[in-house]
């Protein structure tokens, strides 16, 4: 994927046998990728955010957020539960498109 991000200037879907997408790699990301993932680590076992969240290990955890609420997100997280780290990820080139084919998304 590292390659596409740094040779291709269009890219070109094909879903279903059909041209799904044929536009630049930017927007690509913009359109279909326009996320970020929080992190946080905490020694804390229990605690309620009002995000859903996923276990990544015993002290690790992650919330999907978009780019609007990230900051909403972050202090949310800090206010409530002791952190030992935060981090953020905007979403990958792999992450968007795995995206497009997800059946459950309905693109």
């Amino acid at each position: 994927m590292r390659d596409i991000e740094v040779l291709a200037k269009r890219v070109l879907i094909i879903k279903r046998g059909s041209i799904f997408y044929d536009s630049s790699l930017k927007d690509l990301l913009k359109n279909f990728g326009d996320s970020r993932k929080i992190y946080f680590t905490t020694e804390k076992t229990e605690f309620n955010l009002s995000m859903p969240f996923e276990k990544i290990s015993q002290i690790e955890y992650s919330i999907n957020c978009i780019p609007f609420d990230l900051q909403k997100n972050i202090l949310e997280i800090v206010n409530q539960i002791p952190i030992t780290s935060v981090r953020t990820e905007e979403t990958s080139l792999e992450e968007a498109i795995f995206s497009i084919f997800d059946e459950r998304k309905g693109f």
